[in-house]
């Protein structure tokens, strides 16, 4: 029997203040042990420990638990490449029609109705 593969991974999970001292970007360490079978669809081992953490983070933007610019700074993007994140992924979330007409509105107060 093949124990499965064991990883640390290091989660940024924000910023601590303790006294007047703040760490901005602090980690969690986690252990987790994953299935050979999972494991070989995850690639280089080097890659590993990125991947379950962009896992981890697109979990919470589904989820509505966080916006896209909360997601691109927990994986160091930039908004472009947020964006192409979430189309590799195929991980948008649904535009309703509720959105579009907000955004209309946002759109009409900064530009002016025409």
């Amino acid at each position: 029997m093949r124990l499965p593969k064991v990883w640390l991974l290091w989660y940024p999970i924000g910023s601590l203040t303790v006294g007047r001292c703040t760490l901005e970007s602090f980690a969690m360490q986690v252990t987790i042990k994953v299935p050979d079978e999972i494991a070989e669809g995850l690639g280089r081992e080097a890659e590993v420990p990125r991947r379950v953490v962009e896992a981890l983070v697109l979990q919470r933007y589904l989820t509505e638990e966080i916006s896209l610019g909360r997601l691109a700074e927990l994986l160091n993007f930039g908004r472009m490449e947020a964006e192409q994140f979430l189309d590799r992924n195929n991980a948008r979330l649904p535009y309703t029609r509720e959105m579009l007409e907000e955004d209309r509105r946002n759109l009409a107060e900064v530009f002016g109705a025409r």
